[in-house]
């Protein structure tokens, strides 16, 4: 019996237009399975995380500041973010890295 070898997931978290990368956005995952992972973006907005190969995943982005509106990866510009969690995009992970699944977060309305 082989070992089951992690994959991993990576992108880039921007505010609304892309130009400037978030720090400290938190990313977590629902996979098919029930299991589930999550990481957050450094310094320029990047993130990778590992997770299990041969699953979907839907990525949801939080931000814990209230600043930016938070909601789930959708595979549709701009931005491929949606705040409507019925309308995520799952990303299927096969055996090695997913890259460039980037999303742009807009500004939460303020009071």
């Amino acid at each position: 019996m082989s070992a089951l070898r992690p994959a991993r997931a990576s992108g880039k978290v921007t505010e609304a237009g892309g130009a400037t990368g978030l720090t400290g956005i938190q990313i977590d995952t629902g996979a098919t399975g029930g299991w589930g992972f999550g990481a957050s973006t450094g310094d320029d907005g990047t993130y990778s995380m590992v997770v299990l190969p041969h699953r979907a995943y839907e990525l949801a982005f939080h931000d814990d500041n209230g600043v930016y509106v938070n909601g789930c990866y959708a595979d549709n510009p701009p931005g491929n973010f949606t705040a409507d969690g019925h309308t995520c995009t799952p990303v299927t992970v096969g055996t090695s890295e997913v890259t460039e699944i980037d999303v742009s977060m807009p500004l939460a309305p303020q009071p």
